[in-house]
């Protein structure tokens, strides 16, 4: 089988808790380049702050998967290119549930980020906009979010939240992440998962799912690596990503990454 594209998982897949990439990340990207294998990050967070730079960095310019799926982006012509947000009956539902039972939580929308009340004490929204939700203006919401670790939640507690919110809102998709301690919920509509953007970036770009790898950590990369054709799991993933992976690789702070990048390198290119 040989690959055309890699789709890779930012937090925990690429970069390390410091947001960090491996100091072979760039020439072993470059090498995939040369090969004709376009590299693409697949995030759940926004395209901007560590981001942005990152992509510029790695000299990465092209379509990624932003917000959990809900956006592809091209970083090229600075435009999205396909998203679907949330519906404004789902924010409303939600958010007043949450309202209602005293919960942190946040609209994440292109360029910034509405928090209830307004915290500021996650990984998540570093070099980010935060703004008090009573401002929010209307905008296309691709993701809302809850931390746990902003609530002080155990993760049983999260889990009668989501079933809440599941019975209220029909249309939307409930992901958990777990990343540096900072575990939560992802909440999107039920037409953007990171499996429905990739079937929509490889519509876009005319490839065939099977000639795509994915690399990734997180519950979120579960419907990542179920919608491509060589599935690498991170080896602090949980066990679900793990059965379903072609390869399993050491974490990304033992080297993960470049283990997995020379593997394909080596053996799908």
């Amino acid at each position: 089988m040989k690959i055309k594209t890699i789709l890779c998982d930012f937090d925990g897949s690429l970069v390390d808790n410091d947001e960090r990439f491996s100091p072979q990340a760039k020439s072993l990207i470059d090498k995939a380049l040369r090969k004709g294998v376009r590299f693409s990050i697949a995030t759940g967070r926004q395209y901007l702050g560590k981001i942005k730079e990152t992509i510029k960095d790695l000299g990465i310019d092209g379509y990624h998967i932003v917000h959990g799926g809900a956006m592809i982006y091209d970083t090229i012509n600075n435009k999205k290119i396909w998203h679907k947000s949330i519906s404004s009956n789902s924010l409303s539902v939600i958010s007043e549930y949450l309202k209602n039972e005293n919960v942190i939580f946040a609209f994440e929308t292109e360029n910034s980020i509405y928090m209830y009340p307004k915290h500021i004490d996650t990984i998540y929204l570093k070099n980010v906009k935060v703004i008090n939700l009573s401002k929010y203006n209307g905008e296309a919401v691709y993701k809302l979010l809850v931390f746990a670790k902003l609530n002080g939640f155990p993760e049983n507690l999260i889990d009668k939240h989501v079933k809440k919110i599941q019975a209220l809102s029909k249309d939307v998709e409930i992901i958990k992440f777990n990343f540096d301690g900072a575990f939560g919920v992802d909440i999107t509509s039920e037409r953007s998962t990171k499996h429905t953007a990739v079937l929509e970036y490889c519509k876009i770009l005319g490839l065939d799912r099977k000639e795509v790898a994915a690399i990734g950590d997180g519950y979120n990369d579960y419907p990542l690596l179920t919608a491509v054709g060589f599935k690498v799991a991170m080896g602090n993933s949980h066990k679900e990503l793990k059965d379903i992976a072609d390869l399993v690789v050491s974490p990304v702070y033992e080297g993960g990454f470049d283990e997995a990048m020379k593997y394909m390198l080596d053996n799908l290119t």
